[in-house]
């Protein structure tokens, strides 16, 4: 599989950028209770 690009948003007002870097592997995981992820 090639390479996917994603946007995080909201970490800005959550956590900070400080948690990410550049080629750091993340790992989604789907809310399963969320009505937008169907």
């Amino acid at each position: 599989m090639g390479q996917i690009y994603i946007a995080i948003t909201g970490a800005s007002y959550y956590f900070g950028a400080s948690f990410l870097n550049p080629g750091m592997v993340v790992q989604l995981i789907k809310d399963p209770g969320n009505p937008y992820d169907e």
